[in-house]
């Protein structure tokens, strides 16, 4: 049997079967394939995939009617159906008649909601596909899987609907012409106009949730533009009920802790208060009420949750120098703002007696100073200030159950943090207690601006200042609060009472400058990478070449120290700097129309290519030889520059190596300007005398070939040179196109060659 033919069968009968209302029979399915198990599974993948039937989505090559059974039931589709009776025009009246009969054979009582639901989520899926590409039929599903299945009971709902007269249910030729209007009666449909929904609750109370507005289904298919519109009510809906009810449904967390008022007025007593003013305190109105006191993290972070309409999304790295920070940091440095958080609904505050500590003054005014509590449900209240603070301490509280569940000598960790809860505007009492009306969302975005805003920042060297200078606290701690002071520790060594350091330099806070440059920088930077960074930073100022780029940019130092940090060699760094104040000073570029020192380096690189090309040259260990390839080169470097005036003062030859053997320190030096380079010229000529002969043999060099693999592997522009010989053997995936041959004793053909070689590669890679 070929695969059409059994697909076609396939379909038939389970279009037999849907008219039965019977499951499909796996063997059935066996046996009309003929036995043949891959031919089954091939055509049923087949249906799966095109929509036509469903029930399941695995499919395991050695358990496959196993599996399938297991994991549901196969049914056909609305989309299936239609294919069928596309399929089979001349069995469209009999299937039709099938389908009829048996609905007609059930008790009339007890109408499926399938049926309907199929044919109401079959309408709205033609018209919305039909008339816009954006629909998405699996969420419109879904909602009606939700709002028509078990959550609202439809199968009772619709039974006591039809009993009232309200509804009707038939079947009809076409399904797919099929529309509210032939389940909704004409009662029905007055019905819901006048009554917008109020009658239809009370009339189906005992069901439940009462269904959506069946008016609002009928609009749906009429204009279906406005479907999204409709899906998001529903969606609102459903998401409201089940918040309400799982609020209804989770027990409270109570926050204790002193009730004020926060920016209040104090109201002025009179000379007959004083005795009231030393008893109880003053009395402030017109303030915001907040509840201050203390919980713990796992309460805070259960009651709360972040409002990312106004609310800074996670970073990641922020958290985990706050987990950092608070499980390493000694006790007697570690200190955390308090929390910020706001409920939205009217909230009961109870009144607690005070702490017997507290004296009369203390206690305060009643709507000052008093006592008080707040019961709230999960997730309740959302968070204006403290996002970080919170989801660092819940985590490091989580982790420690866990390791507390492993091994209960571990502690639990449960943190215990300042809080401030706003209870927003006029609060009033009612029956005994304090009410707090609820309060818009713009009302917190605007306080979270002011929160993150308008309180006065230290400068930056302000606050690095008493930590760089500190005594007592360890590299550990001091890594603990902030990377970077290890590293200003240690250029303010450099500079503090040292005469030798640039007075400009002294004058322009450094401690500032080197601060903002590294809070930009994303890579962590060693000790030793800073001091060597720092060193070429000292000698590029003392310099002081680029009067430009000093007189212009505020930034001048923290641009020097950048070079510094993105070139190891102070010839590169002169280069780069020499071109960015042409380029600067041409344009006219300064502090308005750049901000930030990467920001200027980097468009300078973009739209100058002011970046030097470095040529790395590998090649045996040969004083004259190597003397005479340096002349050759650079000869070739200024006819280049005066043929290209673009590239005078970028190509820089490297020192080309006199040294016999590697060390470390040599060997991480190469790796170094191998990666820097932009030219790498590998001469891999070694020549040898045949055993027993004076025949000369030409062998690739073992150490060129080493830092030719390097090269090669970086993706390094390469341009081999080999004396007048024969060719050395040089793996087929290196062999590059710029290969080349000569005579070291014919200096003039040799320079034109390497010249050219040269030439060829800056036009086909930085041209």
């Amino acid at each position: 049997m070929d695969k059409q033919t059994l697909r076609y069968s396939y379909l038939g009968y389970f279009a037999s079967q849907y008219a039965k209302k019977d499951d499909i029979d796996f063997d059935t399915l066996e046996n009309m394939a003929a036995g043949d198990n891959d031919l089954e599974k091939e055509v049923l993948k087949e249906l799966i995939n095109e929509g036509l039937i469903e029930g399941i989505d695995v499919f395991d090559d050695e358990h496959f009617s196993t599996i399938t059974q297991q994991k549901g039931k196969l049914k056909l589709t609305a989309k299936g159906l239609k294919e069928i009776l596309n399929i089979f025009p001349e069995e469209k009246e009999e299937i039709i008649a099938d389908i009829v009969s048996g609905s007609e054979s059930k008790n009339t009582n007890s109408i499926e909601i399938n049926s309907i639901h199929e044919k109401l989520l079959q309408k709205i899926r033609q018209d919305f596909e039909f008339k816009s590409k954006n629909a998405n039929t699996t969420k419109i599903k879904k909602i009606f899987n939700e709002t028509a299945g078990s959550r609202y009971k439809a199968e009772k709902a619709i039974e006591k609907l039809k009993k009232e007269g309200y509804i009707k249910f038939s079947y009809f030729d076409d399904i797919a012409s099929f529309c509210p209007n032939n389940l909704l009666t004409d009662k029905a449909i007055n019905f819901l106009d006048k009554t917008n929904e109020e009658k239809l609750q009370k009339a189906i109370k005992d069901i439940g949730t009462p269904l959506p507005s069946t008016q609002e289904i009928l609009e749906a298919i009429d204009t279906p533009k406005e479907i999204h519109e409709y899906i998001k009510k529903v969606e609102d809906r459903v998401k409201n009920e089940k918040e309400e009810k799982k609020r209804k449904n989770t027990p409270s967390i109570t926050f204790s802790g002193i009730l004020g008022q926060n920016c209040g007025e104090v109201v002025a007593p009179s000379g007959e208060d004083e005795r009231r003013i030393q008893e109880r305190g003053f009395k402030v109105e017109n303030g915001i009420y907040v509840l201050r006191g203390f919980a713990k993290a796992s309460m805070l972070a259960a009651a709360s949750t972040p409002e990312y309409q106004y609310q800074r999304e996670i970073n990641d790295p922020h958290q985990e120098s706050l987990e950092n920070y608070i499980k390493n940091m000694k006790a007697s440095a570690k200190y955390l703002p308090e929390v910020t958080l706001v409920c939205r609904r009217q909230l009961p505050i109870s009144y607690k007696a005070p702490p017997s500590s507290l004296t009369n003054t203390q206690k305060g005014e009643i709507l000052n100073h008093e006592y008080y509590s707040v019961d709230v449900k999960e997730q309740e209240l959302y968070r204006i200030d403290g996002n970080h603070r919170i989801e660092a301490a819940s985590n490091i509280y989580q982790q420690s159950l866990v390791a507390h569940e492993q091994n209960p000598q571990e502690r639990i960790i449960d943190l215990y943090l300042p809080f401030a809860i706003i209870l927003w505007t006029e609060t009033q009492e009612e029956d005994g207690e304090l009410i707090q009306n609820a309060i818009n969302i713009d009302d917190e975005a605007f306080l979270f601006f002011v929160l993150n805003s308008k309180a006065k920042k230290l400068q930056i060297e302000d606050n690095y200042k008493g930590l760089v200078k500190s005594s007592t606290l360890k590299a550990h701690e001091l890594d603990i609060a902030d990377k970077k002071i290890k590293l200003l520790k240690e250029f303010n060594k450099t500079i503090e009472n040292n005469n030798l350091v640039n007075k400009a330099f002294q004058k322009s806070r450094p401690l500032k400058q080197i601060a903002e440059i590294l809070s930009k920088i994303e890579n962590e930077i060693s000790i030793e990478q800073f001091k060597s960074i720092i060193y070429r930073m000292h000698k590029l100022i003392d310099k002081n070449n680029w009067l430009y780029l000093k007189n212009n940019f505020k930034f001048y130092y923290q641009l020097i120290f950048y070079i510094a940090y993105m070139h190891s060699e102070e010839e590169e760094c002169i280069a780069v700097l020499n071109n960015i104040e042409n380029w600067s000073k041409k344009y006219c570029f300064d502090n308005t129309t750049f901000e930030d020192p990467i920001l200027l380096y980097n468009n300078a690189d973009k739209t100058n290519n002011l970046m030097p090309l470095n040529i790395f040259v590998a090649m045996a260990f040969d004083k004259d030889h190597i003397n005479n390839f340096t002349e050759w080169i650079e000869t070739a470097i200024k006819n280049i520059e005066e043929e290209k005036p673009k590239y005078k003062g970028r190509l820089h030859l490297n020192t080309i190596m006199t040294h016999r053997g590697y060390n470390i320190d040599l060997i991480d030096d190469i790796m170094q300007k191998i990666k820097e380079c932009s030219i790498f010229i590998a001469e891999i000529s070694t020549f040898s005398k045949k055993e027993g002969t004076n025949e000369a043999i030409c062998d690739a060099n073992p150490n060129v070939m080493y830092e030719l693999g390097i090269a090669h592997n970086l993706n390094k522009p390469i341009i081999l040179m080999r004396e007048e010989a024969k060719f050395p053997n040089v793996p087929s995936d290196i062999q590059e196109k710029y290969r080349n041959s000569y005579n070291r004793n014919k200096s003039q053909e040799t320079r034109e060659i390497l010249q050219k070689a040269i030439k060829a590669v800056i036009e086909d890679y930085y041209d």
